[in-house]
């Protein structure tokens, strides 16, 4: 049995893997300062895995800590998924395919798995990130923007009159904002969402431009994703379990290869 384990910002997904099909999904903020030993405590949960593969945006730190304790408490080392230049079916356009997050890496794995059509993949978590790929698999580009509570808290530590309780009830659907907390709530929601709408159309134009009147298929995948869908001008589809579908596929592809070794061996 495989676990499987998207380590984002805020918070972390985590499944197990068995047969090729993803268990239940359970999601959690981070319950201490101290990430690696807060995802390694849900992971007790586990049922004792043979393999542990995660992608993570974290850094060296929580990887080096995260590693020494899955080694000592499993008797393995944890995988961390590493973006690649051709792979999967997609070539990457960043130069430095390394600095492409894993997160990113492994959304883009799965809806090209799914589609041989061009997609453009909308991730809104702590920031948002939006790719495209052409019916190619060349990934086209993409951008990085904060999300919504970035921009609210952005404003609030920014600022020396702008203040409220961010964690209160307050309406951020309104239009016209008749408190300090409504004006930045929904000044933030629109402000992003009028941004997605912008770019996905923009990017979704450029890539008919390129391919004549093809399908574009718009994924939605994130913490926040739901929430945002009800604004935003496109259809998306929505697939809160992208990045973990990515993962299981890197996880059985290096699966495969292992055993090949061994067999040749």
């Amino acid at each position: 049995m495989t676990v499987l384990v998207d380590a984002g910002n805020s918070r972390f997904k985590w499944c197990e893997l068995c047969g090729g099909e993803l268990g239940e999904v359970y999601a959690s903020a981070y319950a201490s300062p101290d990430r690696a030993q807060a995802v390694q405590t849900a992971l007790n949960t586990a049922h004792a895995p043979r393999r542990t593969v995660i992608a993570s945006v974290l850094g060296d730190s929580f990887r080096y800590e995260f590693t020494r304790l899955v080694a000592a408490r499993y008797r393995h080392q944890p995988e961390f998924v590493i973006s690649e230049r051709s792979s999967y079916g997609i070539r990457l356009a960043y130069d430095n395919p390394k600095t492409f997050g894993a997160d990113r890496f492994c959304a883009l794995v799965a809806v090209r798995r799914r589609y041989h059509e061009p997609c453009i993949v909308v991730d809104c978590g702590t920031a948002v990130t939006i790719d495209a790929l052409d019916a190619q698999g060349q990934h086209l580009g993409g951008l990085i923007l904060p999300g919504v509570e970035l921009m609210r808290r952005s404003l609030i530590e920014h600022t020396a009159r702008i203040s409220f309780d961010s964690n209160g009830d307050s309406d951020d659907q309104a239009l016209f904002g008749r408190s300090t907390a409504q004006g930045v709530k929904a000044g933030a929601r629109l402000a992003l969402t009028a941004s997605i709408d912008r770019i996905v159309a923009d990017m979704g134009a450029h890539i008919i431009r390129l391919h004549g009147n093809v399908p574009v298929h718009t994924i939605m995948t994130g913490g926040a994703g739901m929430h945002m869908l009800g604004y935003l001008a496109a259809r998306y589809e929505f697939e809160p379990k992208l990045v973990l579908q990515g993962l299981a596929i890197i996880a059985d592809d290096s699966a495969m290869q292992a055993s090949s070794r061994e067999r040749e061996s």
